[in-house]
């Protein structure tokens, strides 16, 4: 007769392959008992969700739309709450993922254990019927459990949360985040016209003039008859400077549609870019008399007075534009300009600043902030701003001027501020190349010449005045004679006043 230990040797070496379940088993089976069959794992708890987002996406992206509900629409606001919506949506998803890969290494375990408990106790199962029911049940969940791993994972992309987000980002003049969010949902096959005419205007505000054209044309191939393809790749070509074409497009839907007021403005713009300033005028004034509320109309028209020197006029049509689209950074750039050309530096600040807010390295914006701050005596952060645009462009000879007068003339508190500035002298000369007589060379010569002689009184100091002479010559009681510069020091103020040249 097999001893105990070596029937449960048996056992526990024929249910090894099973892993750690069939282990158990076959421990149970050497004692004399028949267990229940191992429970199938719980399936992964659901994240709480409302229409089928999880609720906290869900929630950030409801209060991303009450912003931009707001009268002005608060974009800044809303840009964030989309984002965040992105983020929240895209980790839950990625938790629903990790928990359903662990969920399935589980039930591959599970699988395992039945199929061990099937091989230990499956011939008694005709003398166990509540045994055979509960085996069938948990077959029965694993399978259920197995085909429900694939379903109920949100989709791969908020897309809604994702259009907004893009949308948020165009209003708030962040044109090349704009264009990689609608790229994103193109590459997904979110091919919607609207969202490729998106794209493509993204992409020509972002300075890809000749990138957009292939978006635009593609959204008119699919539709002949679409007016707003046309007049973006009119608005692309006439920032190719290919007025032609421009024209063209402008032609074809002004013939379709007369009082179209984006072909109107686009109309306007090609002869403001002609200098035809008249028609220009005669145009946005069109414009705004079909459609009283396009700030677009109201800026160009501002920049048409800018540009013919009515800037009173042009003042009030720009604040008008920002007045509709608060959003508008054109405007406010060329309004804060109009003030830099009134000295008015606080207002121009003001403009440059709300611009600079929606987007930190606009180089206009950073240019026209430190022109203002240079007016109001603010020379460090006027420095600070300039260097900030350096880092986008770094050939605006105006501005190393202005960085090189405001080293050498207001940085004195630095001790090497006149060598940064003839550094930014010679970077000047370097690229605008002046004639040799201009008079930045004489500037840049006469300041190293300082400087020379700064270094040359340092290393040679004057020998120290003898404050007690030895043999020191006895000096007559009477007065002694003036020095020179003492004697017209002391000249009487007439006199002084009827030697000094006139103006």
């Amino acid at each position: 007769m097999m001893n105990t230990h070596k029937a449960l040797s048996l056992h526990v070496s024929r249910f090894a392959q099973f892993g750690a379940w069939g282990m158990v088993l076959a421990l149970l089976a050497a004692c004399g008992s028949i267990p229940p069959p191992p429970s199938v794992p719980a399936f992964p708890a659901e994240e709480p969700n409302t229409k089928g987002i999880p609720s906290a996406a869900f929630t950030s992206f409801e209060t991303g739309v009450k912003a931009l509900e707001e009268k002005p629409a608060n974009f800044i606001d809303a840009a964030k709450s989309f984002e965040e919506a992105l983020n929240t949506y895209e980790a839950s998803r990625n938790r629903q993922i990790k928990a359903r890969e662990n969920h399935k290494q589980e039930l591959v375990q599970n699988e395992k254990a039945l199929e061990a408990w099937k091989a230990l106790h499956g011939k008694k199962l005709a003398e166990e019927p509540d045994l055979k029911k509960q085996l069938a049940q948990r077959e029965e969940a694993l399978k259920n459990q197995r085909a429900a791993l694939s379903e109920g994972i949100a989709a791969p992309d908020y897309v809604v949360a994702r259009l907004n987000f893009a949308y948020t980002r165009e209003k708030l003049g962040r044109y090349e985040e704009a264009v990689k969010a609608y790229k994103v949902l193109l590459d997904k096959n979110v091919a919607d016209a609207t969202i490729r005419l998106a794209y493509g205007r993204s992409l020509l505000l972002s300075g890809q003039a000749k990138d957009s054209i292939s978006q635009f044309e593609a959204v008119l191939a699919a539709d002949k008859r679409s007016l707003d393809a046309r007049n973006n790749l009119a608005a692309a070509y006439l920032k190719l400077n290919d007025l032609e074409t421009c024209l063209n497009y402008v032609k074809e839907v002004l013939s379709a549609q007369p009082k179209n007021v984006s072909a109107i403005i686009n109309l306007g713009l090609l002869y403001l870019k002609d200098k035809k300033y008249d028609l220009a005028e005669l145009m946005f004034k069109k414009a705004i008399k079909y459609d009283k509320i396009n700030a677009r109309a109201y800026s160009n028209l501002g920049l048409t007075y800018y540009q013919t020197n009515k800037l009173p006029f042009a003042v009030i049509n720009f604040e008008k534009a920002i007045g509709l689209d608060p959003s508008m950074d054109e405007a406010r750039l060329n309004l804060g300009s109009v003030y830099l050309d009134y000295l008015d530096y606080a207002r121009a600040l003001e403009q440059f600043n709300i611009v600079l807010s929606r987007f930190p390295m606009h180089y206009q914006a950073l240019v026209g902030a430190a022109d203002s701050l240079y007016g109001t005596s603010e020379y460090k952060e006027a420095i600070d701003h300039y260097l900030e645009s350096m880092k986008i462009r770094d050939t605006n000879t105006e501005v190393l001027l202005r960085l090189a007068r405001l080293y050498e003339e207001k940085m004195s508190s630095q001790a090497d501020h006149k060598d940064v500035a003839v550094g930014y002298y010679e970077r000047l000369i370097k690229i605008s190349k002046p004639a040799k007589g201009d008079p930045i060379h004489m500037q840049l010569a006469n300041l190293k010449a300082i400087i020379q002689m700064e270094k040359d009184q340092k290393n040679n100091p004057p020998p120290p005045v003898d404050e007690n002479p030895v043999d020191e010559e006895p000096t007559d009681q009477g007065a002694t004679e003036a020095p020179a510069d003492q004697a017209a020091a002391e000249a009487p103020a007439d006199q002084a006043a009827a030697e000094a040249p006139a103006d």
